[in-house]
């Protein structure tokens, strides 16, 4: 796997102290988007999910997240996973939170598939047993300051 340049661990990674489930459920997330399996997704989020996104400020409710996010960007991806070994998360009881980096390619409108670096948070309720998302923020990793794709200008020096 492959990370971004630019991501520094701060702090030794809690994924060992997530509930049982989550992993699997990250597993699962991954392996929807690489197939683009809309309904498998569906099923491991709430349909009150409150999500933010690269393409979208905030969305509410399952079915506009699959309709304004997913189908707008898994369509245009390929190889997503996440880097569980920078993961960082912990809950108890039937709540966890998870904020990790994930990678994949995506394709531009010219058809060339370059690398695309992000990260996600989650926050994962269980609901009659399974592990849903009632909220999700996935969004592209921002450029380094001074990078000429970055938002933010860089400080003058």
């Amino acid at each position: 796997m492959m990370t971004h340049p630019d991501i520094t661990d701060l702090r030794p990674p809690l994924i060992s102290s997530l509930p049982p489930g989550v992993r699997e459920w990250l597993a699962a997330f991954a392996l929807a988007v690489r197939g683009q399996d809309y309904e498998s997704g569906r099923r491991l989020f709430s349909e009150a999910i409150i999500s933010f996104g690269t393409h979208e400020h905030q969305i509410t409710g399952l079915d506009l997240l699959v309709e304004r996010q997913w189908k707008r960007v898994w369509g245009v991806t390929r190889g997503f996973q996440f880097d569980l070994s920078l993961a960082n998360g912990n809950g108890g009881g039937d709540i966890a939170w998870v904020a990790l980096p994930w990678h994949s390619q995506g394709c531009s409108p010219t058809g060339e598939w370059f690398d695309r670096f992000g990260r996600a948070t989650l926050i994962l309720e269980r609901e009659n047993g399974d592990w849903k998302a009632v909220h999700s923020h996935f969004s592209r990793q921002p450029e380094p300051l001074g990078h000429p794709a970055a938002s933010v200008p860089a400080l003058p020096g």
